[in-house]
This record gives C-alpha cells, sequence and structure tokens, in this order.
C-alpha cells in the first residue's frame, strides 16, 4: 500500500513537471510583456517626473534646517544634488488645503495633456506649426491676442498651446472657448501661486528682503541669502518669469505626446503679442527664402507702422523676444549649453538666451529677424511696467492703422547684419540665488532622462525579442527531452 501511495504521489509530480514546461515558454512571454508594458507606462508617466520630485518628500519638523543647510552647499552641476535640494524645499505640511488641491489639479491637467477641437481639424503633421503662449493672468491682454490669431489665414492647421503660471477660472473658460484652431493648456507646476510660502515661491519669513543690506541679512540667516552681482536678493515674483520659459520650453519638446514625432517649427510668445493676420504666410515666406536660418523673429520692439512690399528681413545672431521660433534640432543644441542659461545672473529669459546662443560651444545660431513687424508688444503693464492694465486705448489705435497696411508679401528684402555678437556680460541680476539656478538645471535634466530612457527601453525590447525566441527554441528541446 505504502508503495502504491509513493507511485502515485510520483506520477502526479510528474505530471505537474511536464505541464509546467509545456506552459513554460507561454509564462516567460507573458511576464515579459508585462515588463514591457510597465515600462511604456513609465515612459509616458515620466513627464512628471518634476512634479513627483516636488510632491513626494515630507520633512514636517527638520524642514527650515534643511532648507538652511542646503542653501550653504556650493554651486555645482550634479543633477542628483539639485533634485535633493528641491524635494527637500517641499512640505505639503507648511502648505494649507488651497495650495495642495491646486497642485493636484495642475499636475493631473499636465498628465492628461488633452488637445481639443481635434475632431475638427485633424492630427498634428510636420507641416503644422505650433504656437505657444506664455500666459500669467492679464486677461485683457490675452483677449485681444487670441482674437488676433482667431484672423490669422492658415490658423486652422495651427497646435496652440496656452501655458500658464496661474490657475485661473475666468481665463480657462477663455481658452477653452477657442474654436479656431486645436488648442492645448499646460500648468507650470512651480508658480507662485501653488508654492506661495516654500520655495520656489517666496518664503516672506525666511527670505530676505530684496534690497536688505547684507550686514542685516548675515543676522536673519535667510533661505535666499546668496545675493545677486547688484546686491539685491531673491524676488519670487521676478523669478518666475525666466523659470515659466525655460520649463514651457522643456515641456513641450520633451514631455507632450502630441509632439513626441513633430519636426517642425514651433513659434513662442506671449499673452501681450498682438498678430498681424499675416504672420503665418510671412513665416513660412522666411522659412522657404532663409532656409539657413535656426531661429525666426517675428518682429522687433518699434511703435512705427510701415510695410512695405518687400518686407525687411535681419539676418544675424541677434535675437528679438518677439515670437520667436526654432524647431527640435535647435532645442537639442540648447540643452547642450543649458549652463549658460541657468547660471547666468539675469531674471530676464530673452538676455539669457542671447547669453546662451552667444557661449554655445562655439556654435553661432543664425537668426532671421522681420524688421516689419508682424508681432506687436502691447503690454502696458506687468513686470516692467506699473501702469493701469485696463488702457487698451493704444490697442484700438494699433487696429485702425493695421487695417490700412500691405500685407501677403511675395518676396523679402534680406541684409546680412555683422558687427552684433558684441552683448553686455554681466546681466540684469535678480538670479543669484543658487536655488533658482539649480532649479533650472533640474529642468533640462528630465531631456537626459527621457532620452536615456528611450534608448534603454529600446534595448529591453529587443533583448526581450531576443529572450523569447530563445525561450521558446530552448522549450522546444526540453519538451523533446521529457518526451524521450
Amino acid at each position: 500500500m505504502a508503495v502504491y501511495n509513493v507511485t502515485k504521489i510520483f506520477v502526479k509530480v510528474k505530471r505537474t513537471t511536464n505541464h509546467c514546461f509545456r506552459n513554460w515558454n507561454f509564462i516567460f512571454r507573458l511576464v515579459l510583456t508585462i515588463i514591457i508594458i510597465v515600462l511604456g507606462w513609465s515612459q509616458i508617466f515620466n513627464n512628471n517626473n518634476d512634479t513627483k520630485i516636488l510632491g513626494n518628500t515630507r520633512f514636517a519638523s527638520t524642514t527650515i534646517k534643511t532648507a538652511r543647510e542646503t542653501q550653504k552647499l556650493s554651486e555645482n552641476n550634479n543633477p542628483l544634488e539639485t533634485v535633493s535640494i528641491i524635494a527637500s524645499l517641499d512640505n505639503d505640511d507648511n502648505e494649507d488645503l488651497y495650495n495642495i488641491r491646486l497642485k493636484r489639479i495642475v499636475k493631473r491637467l499636465n498628465t492628461r495633456q488633452t488637445v481639443r477641437n481635434l475632431h475638427k481639424y485633424g492630427p498634428l503633421t510636420n507641416n503644422s506649426l505650433i504656437i505657444v503662449v506664455q500666459v500669467n493672468t492679464r486677461i485683457n491682454y490675452l483677449y485681444e491676442v487670441i482674437n488676433s490669431l482667431s484672423k490669422a489665414r492658415g490658423i486652422e492647421d495651427v497646435l496652440l498651446i496656452f501655458s500658464h503660471n496661474y490657475y485661473d477660472e475666468k481665463i480657462n473658460r477663455l481658452v477653452n472657448g477657442v474654436r479656431f484652431c486645436k488648442t492645448m493648456q499646460i500648468f507650470f507646476p512651480y508658480s507662485t501661486q501653488i508654492y506661495t510660502n516654500v520655495f520656489p515661491g517666496q518664503t516672506s519669513y525666511y527670505d530676505c528682503p530684496r534690497n536688505a543690506a547684507r550686514e542685516r541679512t548675515e543676522k536673519m540667516n535667510c533661505f535666499n541669502a546668496t545675493a545677486d552681482q547688484y546686491g539685491h536678493y531673491r524676488d519670487a515674483n521676478i523669478t518666475q518669469a525666466k523659470h515659466h520659459w525655460w520649463w514651457k520650453i522643456n515641456m513641450v519638446f520633451d514631455r507632450l505626446r502630441v509632439v513626441k514625432n513633430y519636426s517642425g517649427l514651433i513659434l513662442f510668445m506671449e499673452e501681450d503679442h498682438y498678430v498681424v493676420e499675416d504672420f503665418i504666410h510671412t513665416l513660412k515666406l522666411m522659412q522657404r527664402t532663409l532656409s539657413q536660418s535656426e531661429i525666426f523673429s517675428m518682429g522687433v520692439h518699434s511703435d512705427t507702422l510701415i510695410f512695405f512690399r518687400k518686407p525687411q528681413v535681419h539676418v544675424s545672431n541677434w535675437i528679438s523676444n518677439l515670437g520667436i521660433s526654432f524647431n527640435r534640432s535647435v532645442w537639442n543644441a540648447f540643452v547642450q549649453c543649458a549652463e549658460e542659461f541657468c547660471y547666468y545672473d539675469d531674471y530676464n529669459w530673452d538676455w539669457s538666451l542671447q547669453k546662451m546662443t552667444k557661449y554655445c560651444n562655439g556654435h553661432t545660431f543664425l537668426t532671421s529677424t522681420l524688421q516689419d513687424s508682424r508681432f506687436y508688444h502691447i503690454g502696458k503693464c506687468g513686470m516692467h511696467y506699473h501702469i493701469n492694465c485696463s488702457d487698451m486705448s493704444h490697442v484700438n489705435k494699433l487696429k485702425q492703422t493695421l487695417k490700412s497696411l500691405d500685407l501677403y508679401p511675395e518676396e523679402l528684402d534680406v541684409k546680412i547684419i555683422h558687427g552684433l555678437n558684441q552683448m553686455f556680460s554681466a546681466g540684469n541680476g535678480g538670479w543669484g540665488d543658487t536655488r533658482d539656478r539649480k532649479l533650472c538645471m533640474h529642468m533640462v535634466f528630465n531631456h537626459y532622462v527621457n532620452e536615456w530612457f528611450t534608448v534603454v527601453s529600446n534595448d529591453i525590447t529587443l533583448i526581450t525579442l531576443y529572450f523569447v525566441f530563445r525561450g521558446k527554441v530552448i522549450n522546444q528541446h526540453l519538451m523533446k527531452v521529457h518526451q524521450r
């Protein structure tokens, strides 16, 4: 009876073993398929690495101490140290419920990346144009800019992306009402609206006043203890514009799924840049005529409105900040020189961009700048101006003047400008705080993470396919052995 039981157990074990070997190939391939799917989803959600870093760390009782310690660290370009500094300065326990909820809303919207009106205007192609508008809070200017964009010929082929540094329902309703092209909204996750009492916002209790004397700041032991070259201390309302511009450009090129395979031009503008109806036509004419140019600027700052039948274009290494556009290859060159942008003591993104393009590993970025502007700066209030934002009389005057001008040129008057490679090296200041520089470098660090992940995921896919094939061969061999 004992021998019978042992034999019965042996037969069951053998059958189970044979069954496992027969299903080994299926199980192996299933596990590897799951791994590939998980890696794929990880790459998609990698778009939000920046918000995850700021949102996952809690230091309830040691936040102030940690912040003061990290402030004293010397400047370097180590991205891992950048991540640790940013993480240690964030703490939901020091924020109210409104800030926490707003942070989650922004994170969710930046993850979804919803494209509106896609069913009406079709998918994005390389022949399309992407326009990115940096939006603050001046809704009256934004309304006029949207109205001017709606009248542009060819706007139906555009993907219009609004990048906000302030979450506001009135502005959202205005943007959601756009029906003349595809639209998308992204939200700056490091805004002073979200971080009201911690970095990158202004920590009023622990930050030195902008114009405080050095003797006073040494006693205060401030978080922003590093002054700029002019002796001024950090002001979050000033640094935010440069942070937002740099985050926006990183987000668009490296983390928007709809732009992943796009190689055409991307045009960057602001909420107070009024456009002329033939600006898309003129931009395409500039592309065809000046194919060697890498950057295109759609205007210069001038109150003179004179349009010639042959608009004048200056080709140089000087970049105007009105409607600048470039493609992914130029952006990849910018990334290599990110330190020049992030460590330049100037709170203006445009002057920092000038500095970066001037000292970018000997690379001269050829820029074509339209002298007969198709972009006009209508902002008379804001960071650089302090007058009534409700006064729109100058905008009405601009509209009337544009009606009488000669538009839709067929050729350009091109002039090569020399001697514009000299630029002051000091900068305008306002960007001396170590934390700002490290946050700036952290944003571009994600570019390398995405690039590395793409290479690694491709290698993993090839290796996985190889082992799946080898697994099938090995399984067939094992089955033959057991059949014997």
